[in-house]
This record gives structure tokens, C-alpha cells and sequence, in this order.
């Protein structure tokens, strides 16, 4: 008889309320400790974020794609063909199975679809991935991760970016000299694909999305609150460096991020460490001076 360790059996407990978990379904208290199991167990952390994973793509599938409209017409034509004459007296088998797989057809791409956006839609499914990714940081790093994972990673954006009379007006006078600014730092590869003001559990944010063929990044900056500092840190740029950068990983993301005077700012980004790091050096002493000079 296979023996099961008491660590094995609560992990399986767990997995199983997963799913609940993302949808926000559970008591106050199961959704408590299944928050702290997350936290200190990895394993079940990684599955976590699978699921969310898969659920991502396959949200993305069924909104790419629909019921073909020459399947329901080749279905009413057929319906039509062997039943020409139709009232509800003489409701027939045969068009009781052709409405019926119609309906199963449709209804089934809409119940699919309608369960993927509310596990999207739902902010407790959002808040609770982005406890599980962040559940190892510092709390202060978890401030641009936050942000990064609520707008670049789950929320939709244009393609292109707009023009940049609609980024003046979405950043607002204070901050469009940083759209020159990151445009004029990043690597050739990346293009602006988003720039503009939001706010997520309570704080505000100026981001900046960016692309290449392969990696998102974002740029995340939000005011200070009280007795916020990297400064208890130890960085991870070198002493060359003007600006302190400090660079932590958070399963497959790694967030940068540095301080003015009166701000935070995080480069977070599916780049390894070194790249990540290099972008956010980078940026930094241009940034920190400018966000500097318009906290003064």
C-alpha cells in the first residue's frame, strides 16, 4: 500500500481548490490558508501559474474564433430542405436535433467564453495570481510588479501605439517628455505599444508597455508613500553607477527597479536578470533626473 506523507496530502487538498481559488469562490478563511500554502510551497506555486497560463491561452483561442457561419447555414438549410412546413403542432423529431446541435454548437463557444472572461474579468482571480507570483518579494518590489501583471499581462492593448497627441493626452503634460525619454533609451527592437495613467489597489501609475518579437516589458513609476526606499537593499548594479538599481526575480518575471526623490520606478519585464538589469541601468540616471526635477 502506497504511503502518503502529510505535506503530499495537503498539497493535493490544495490543488484541488485551485480553480475556486482563481475565481474568488472560496470562504474568506479557505481562501486565507490556501493563500499561505502558496507561499511557502513552490510546487504547487508553479501550478498555480499554469493554470492561469493555460487559462490565458485558451481565453485568447475562443476570442480569436467563433462558430463559422456557414456551419449554422448549412444546419437551417438542411432543417429547411426535410421540413418545409413547420408549426408547433407538428414539431418533428428530426428538426428537435438539428435546432438542438445548433444550440449545443453556439452555446458551447459561449459558455466557454463567457467562463474564460469572468476568470479574466474577475480582479479577485487577478489579485490572486499576483499574490502567488509576488509571494517571495519584498513588498515594496511587488508595488511595479503589480501594476505590470493588472495592465501589460492580462489587460488587452493596441497593437500599434497611438499617435502622440493621444499620449499627451493620456500621460498629461507632467510626464509626455517620457515618451522621447524611453523611446530615445530603449533598444531598437522594443516599440511603445501603450503609455498612459492608471491605478491599481489604491495607487496611481504613469506605464509604459513595451514590445519586442519576443519579450514584454514594462516601465512603472508611481509616487512614494511614506517611508517607501530601495535604500535598505543591497543593489545589484555596480558602483559605477549613478543610480542604484535593484533587481530581484519573481518566477519568470524580473523586475528593476530604482528611486528619485519623490518617486519609485520598475523595469519588469520575461527577460533574464542581466538584460533586465541592463535596460533598467540604462534608463535610470535619465529617469531619476527628471522625476527629480519635476518633484521639485
Amino acid at each position: 500500500m502506497n504511503t502518503i506523507n502529510f505535506n503530499e496530502a495537503v498539497c493535493k487538498r490544495i490543488r484541488t481548490q485551485l480553480d475556486h481559488y482563481l475565481s474568488n469562490e472560496l470562504s474568506v478563511e479557505t481562501n486565507h490558508e490556501v493563500m499561505k500554502h502558496l507561499e511557502a510551497c513552490a510546487a504547487c506555486s508553479q501550478e498555480l501559474e499554469t493554470r492561469m497560463r493555460v487559462k490565458n491561452l485558451l481565453r485568447r483561442a475562443v476570442q480569436s474564433d467563433s462558430a463559422p457561419p456557414a456551419l449554422r447555414q448549412r444546419i437551417e438549410g438542411r432543417i429547411r430542405a426535410s421540413e418545409p412546413s413547420f408549426s408547433f403542432l407538428s414539431f418533428s423529431p428530426r428538426w428537435a436535433l438539428a435546432a438542438a446541435a445548433v444550440a449545443v454548437i453556439l452555446g458551447g463557444v459561449m459558455a466557454v467564453r463567457w467562463r474564460t472572461n469572468r476568470l479574466y474579468d474577475d480582479a479577485g482571480a487577478q489579485a490572486a495570481y499576483i499574490r502567488a507570483v509576488g509571494a517571495r518579494l519584498p513588498r515594496i518590489q511587488t508595488v511595479g510588479l503589480a501594476d505590470h501583471l493588472h495592465c501589460a499581462v492580462f489587460r488587452r492593448f493596441p497593437q500599434e501605439y497611438p499617435a502622440e497627441a493621444v499620449a499627451a493626452q493620456q500621460l498629461g503634460p507632467q510626464f509626455v517628455q517620457l515618451v522621447s525619454m524611453v523611446k530615445e533609451r530603449m533598444p531598437g527592437e522594443y516599440r511603445v505599444v501603450m503609455a498612459h495613467r492608471c491605478s491599481y489597489a489604491g495607487r496611481h501609475y504613469v506605464h509604459f508597455v513595451l514590445r519586442s518579437d519576443s519579450n514584454l516589458l514594462s516601465l512603472v513609476i508611481t509616487e512614494k508613500q511614506p517611508g517607501e526606499s530601495f535604500s535598505r537593499m543591497e543593489a545589484s548594479s555596480g558602483a559605477e553607477v549613478s543610480v542604484p538599481v535593484y533587481e530581484v526575480a519573481a518566477k519568470r518575471f524580473e523586475v528593476a527597479s530604482f528611486e528619485s526623490q519623490g518617486y519609485l520606478a520598475f523595469i519588469v519585464s520575461d527577460l533574464d536578470g542581466k538584460n533586465n538589469l541592463q535596460i533598467a541601468e540604462n534608463l535610470a540616471p535619465l529617469l531619476a533626473g527628471f522625476l527629480n526635477s519635476i518633484n521639485g
